[in-house]
């Protein structure tokens, strides 16, 4: 458990794109939790438009992703694996705050989540299928897993940095669920610290200025490897 929490930090530092920021104090229902991206994106392989949480939910109503980590010095070097996806509910008000609820759900539990984000996309509310409605300072905690793997997409769709060592591989049309996309392959073709091999692929909606990062495969020098794939989008 303790070296898959280093490495969900570590991607999340590498990846430099989204942070996770948990609030613990009080009761009010401001924003706990929040997942933005920083800085922007280059002309070179990179998204048109910064992607942020709120404009994943907003283009696309459904998800799924499939994310792994791997320990690559270990003889048996899969650390975690998961598969989740995203329901986008629609829009509520709570206090006179509008909100997006979006139904998460994750291959193997039992127990689904609602978790109501705010417009600086906190999560104020939880309410866990089967069990209760959480508000305030408890609420994030039953969304931090889901928030933190939404940051790999995030976090690669405008990371310049890193596409910055990134050469373009290969480009085509290809279906990810019932979703159309252009998909164009960056890959990493020197090391380059920290990355030991990095491979990115971009997906487009045609007609759209939608870009996202729907497969990223990367390894650092210290040989923890991390995976995810978007395995299928709904508009």
């Amino acid at each position: 458990m303790a070296k898959a929490g280093v490495v969900v930090i570590l991607v999340l530092l590498v990846l430099g794109g989204g942070y996770l920021a948990t609030s613990m104090s009080g009761t009010s229902t401001q924003s706990s939790v929040s997942l933005q991206p920083s800085g922007s994106n280059s002309s070179s392989g990179s998204a048109n438009n910064t992607i942020t949480l709120l404009s994943l939910f907003s283009s696309f109503s459904q998800m799924q992703i499939h994310e792994a980590a791997y320990d690559n010095s270990e003889a048996a070097p899969l650390i975690q694996q998961t598969t989740f996806s995203y329901l986008v509910l629609g829009k509520a008000s709570m206090n006179s705050t509008q909100y997006v609820k979006v139904r998460f759900s994750e291959v193997g539990v039992s127990n689904d989540i609602i978790a109501w984000f705010n417009p600086h996309e906190g999560v104020d509310r939880v309410d866990v299928l089967g069990d209760r409605n959480y508000t305030g300072g408890a609420a994030p905690i039953f969304a931090q897993k889901f928030l933190a793997a939404m940051s790999f997409v995030v976090g690669a769709s405008n990371n310049a940095t890193l596409l910055s060592v990134l050469s373009k591989t290969s480009q085509n049309t290809t279906s990810i669920g019932p979703t159309q996309m252009t998909l164009a392959t960056y890959q990493l073709t020197t090391p380059t610290p920290p990355y030991i091999k990095a491979t990115v692929s971009y997906g487009t909606v045609p007609g759209t200025g939608t870009k996202i990062a729907v497969y990223l495969d990367q390894e650092t020098s210290d040989f923890m490897e991390n995976i995810f794939q978007i395995t299928s989008l709904t508009r």
